[in-house]
């Protein structure tokens, strides 16, 4: 099981700059987000082209649905090495 961060730590990481990655579908997406929020679906996630579009110089903050998507996003970065959380 992926520890997952609660909404304050989740605050803090987004005021120090961390970027955050809405793992919904784009049609969720537009839907609502959070205004800062880059819309990367997990199953981008698994293609080289969405890891494309990280840094791994900076604090990653994940959140989706709530079917665990954004954990499993978590994991997946968290074993190539980024610095990732999951809210």
């Amino acid at each position: 099981m992926v520890p997952e961060v609660d909404l304050a730590t989740f605050a803090a990481a987004h005021a120090d700059g961390a970027v955050v990655i809405d793992v919904r579908e784009p049609w969720r997406f537009d839907d609502y987000h959070i205004p800062t929020a880059v819309n990367i679906p997990l199953t981008q996630l698994f293609e080289p082209s969405g890891l494309k579009q990280l840094s791994r110089g900076k604090k990653i903050v994940l959140y989706g649905s709530g079917q665990g998507h954004a954990a499993q996003a978590q994991l997946l970065l968290s074993m190539k090495g980024y610095n990732a959380l999951s809210v």
